[in-house]
């Protein structure tokens, strides 16, 4: 799946080139963030209440239905900008066929969120995986025909994302009514019940509506300073940083949902069990994640060359930078998952809104021209600002968490500064290996990653601390693993 990714990753910006890819990465981005506060941070708080009442499908139906009110308001923004005659502020360059197809993309990728967390919660994320690489598979083999046709084009893009995530939404509804599970219940709901639940999400989803209100505002206030300084081809270099950030969050993402059921179910009734969850599994991933992150950091160079061509060599920095985003991700999805879990989500409102107002000053500053005192700094200032943003976010949620779980803050903010630096010498020793060996482009990248994930491999043996285990946990980890180890046999 990571190899198809990074086909993936590779052949979109290729044949959009830099402009078009901009503009489907700030509108895709300004629905995304539009979705987000709609959501009001509901879709986390329908996974945490089916998971634990797995038979109640009425909760699956009241939920479709708030799906149904806010796509209606998604498409009321768009017509009233529409009529009002303000569509190019919003927007600025934009064509409104285009930002019209990207409403329908918000829609359909909100309802493959939707039904990817009734998997999860069903306890059917293997099946899903399946599904999901599937579905990379199949859009891989579509891009393709694409370039083989010559009809890649923004509109063509559009469709291709359509029919892929309706293939996806598909294929899981159909494993989910397999194992009983109705996603599109048929049954009506009476008016105590609309009330009863309404109330219910209402109250655990309020202390949340600043929270996402800011979001909204300064989310689309950082890519539509972009636009309007520094133009779509800026954007179209920063959409590919954050694609192959993306790539780099893939193992932790496929892993994450696991842990955040977990998290559910041990809030109500066990936190001893959340205390080990915590402190096993997350400092594990961002270690895992920090591994394949900073070598692509290191290379970022060649990662640009390679999956963009020639016209997005200059995106080099801040793919570099943006590398390192999903290493943060990491903790803020599983940070979430905590707060949520415990129902602390003022805690979380409180630190959101703190740190998104700080980086909306800080994009401000790195992207405004210099006659406005900025310092003009394109799509490398975005992504500098973006990953600074999340330290400062995952460290206050971890302080925050680890004070309620009774668990010291220091080591784990020790270990997140332990695996970037080692892992990050192992890398550049590696890729100055590899270029004083190879000129070409693709063999030294693919020795370095070689040679890379040979040293790391045994530096991890040598010191478990740095996947913040002990010696004895990291044996118990390979005795748990040997029997999927392909060739392995017990004797």
């Amino acid at each position: 799946m990571f190899a198809i990714s990074i086909a993936t990753a590779g052949l979109i910006p290729r044949g959009l080139g830099p402009r078009a890819y901009g503009e489907f990465s700030f509108l895709s981005d300004f629905f995304s963030k539009v979705v987000g506060f709609l959501n009001t941070g509901t879709s986390l708080g329908f996974f945490a209440k089916i998971s634990q009442r797995q038979h109640e499908h009425a909760l699956i139906r009241f939920y479709w239905g708030f799906f149904g009110f806010a796509c209606v308001g998604m498409v009321l923004l768009v017509a009233g900008a529409s009529v009002l005659g303000v569509e190019n502020y919003l927007w600025p360059s934009q064509q409104l066929k285009y930002v019209w197809l990207a409403v329908v993309w918000g829609g359909l990728i909100w309802m493959s969120e939707n039904i990817s967390k009734l998997v999860d919660a069903y306890a059917l994320t293997a099946k899903g995986e399946i599904i999901r690489v599937s579905q990379k598979i199949l859009g891989t083999g579509l891009l393709l025909l694409l370039f083989w046709l010559d009809r890649f084009s923004l509109t063509m893009f559009f469709a291709y994302q359509y029919v892929i995530t309706l293939f996806l939404c598909l294929a899981w509804a159909r494993i989910l009514r397999q194992h009983g599970v109705p996603v599109w219940p048929r049954r009506k709901l009476n008016r105590p019940e609309i009330r009863s639940y309404s109330k219910e999400f209402y109250t655990y989803s309020a202390p949340l509506f600043v929270y996402s209100l800011v979001s909204l505002v300064t989310g689309i206030f950082d890519r539509w300073i972009l636009q309007t300084f520094s133009g779509s081809v800026e954007q179209g270099y920063f959409g590919l940083s954050v694609s192959i950030g993306a790539v780099c969050f893939l193992f932790a993402s496929a892993m994450t949902p696991l842990i955040l059921r977990e998290f559910a179910v041990a809030a109500t009734t066990d936190t001893a069990r959340m205390r080990k969850l915590f402190a096993r599994h997350i400092p594990l991933l961002f270690a895992i994640t920090t591994i394949i992150a900073v070598f692509v950091s290191v290379q970022a160079d060649k990662v640009s060359t390679l999956l963009g061509g020639a016209k997005f060599q200059e995106a080099s920095l801040a793919v570099g930078i943006m590398a390192l985003y999903p290493i943060f991700q990491t903790y803020g999805q599983l940070n979430g998952s905590f707060f949520y879990a415990t129902g602390k989500t003022q805690v979380y409102r409180n630190i959101g809104v703190f740190t998104m107002v700080l980086g909306s000053i800080v994009t401000l500053f790195v992207l405004a021209p210099k006659e406005y005192s900025g310092l003009a700094a394109g799509a490398t200032g975005l992504a500098f600002k973006t990953v600074l943003a999340a330290i400062v976010l995952i460290n206050l949620q971890l302080w925050y968490a680890c004070k309620h779980l009774q668990l010291k803050f220091t080591s784990f903010l020790g270990h997140q500064i332990l695996a970037l630096v080692a892992f990050g010498l192992i890398s550049t020793g590696a890729a100055r290996v590899a270029d004083a060996l190879l000129t070409s482009t693709l063999l030294s990248f693919l020795f370095s990653g070689s040679l890379y994930v040979a040293v790391s491999l045994v530096s991890v043996c040598v010191f478990p601390q740095l996947l913040f285990l002990s010696r004895q946990e990291l044996r118990q980890l390979y005795e748990s693993l040997k029997p999927r180890i392909p060739g392995f046999r017990v004797s």
